[in-house]
């Protein structure tokens, strides 16, 4: 009896939400830039630097970040993004995943790869504190240019 009860919940919630795949990404058919700030917490150093990305949706709202570069110190400059592009699935109206993300800061564990949650609340993007890989949590905020929103 309980095992139906919860297929009947898991149904009626299915039905009341829909699939997450229901969600994607607009404006369809663009890309743009986002420029703002990472924080990359882990074995020493934890930096914090200028970040600046290039991402693109498809025909179909899909996202993908194709660019992500830090700067503002040597440390900054030295650290690059690594398994480009991370492709970004939209969870909710405000709320999406970014997979693959992945810094490799020289002379230091790498920080990924892992899922990164963003709330996306038109130009403004916040990367939620996320612990990506067992040794390092990512968090910061960028501007973007269009604004990137998330419809149903």
């Amino acid at each position: 009896m309980k095992l139906k009860l919860a297929a009947v919940a898991a149904l009626a919630l299915t039905a009341l939400t829909g699939p997450a795949s229901a969600f994607v990404f607009a404006p369809v058919g663009t890309s743009g830039t986002a420029h703002g700030y990472v924080n990359l917490f882990g074995p020493p150093p934890h930096i914090g630097c200028t970040f600046d990305v290039h991402w693109t949706v498809d025909g179909s709202g899909n996202l993908s970040i194709t660019s992500a570069v830090t700067s503002g110190n040597s440390i900054c400059a030295a650290t690059k993004a690594a398994g480009l592009p991370w492709s970004a699935t939209a969870t909710h109206a405000r709320r999406a995943v970014v997979s693959g993300v992945d810094f490799v800061i020289p002379g230091v564990t790498p920080c990924g790869p892992g899922s990164e949650v963003l709330a996306i609340l038109g130009s403004a993007v916040r990367l939620e504190e996320t612990q990506i890989s067992s040794t390092c949590r990512v968090w910061g905020s960028v501007q973007s240019t269009p604004a990137l929103t998330i419809t149903h």
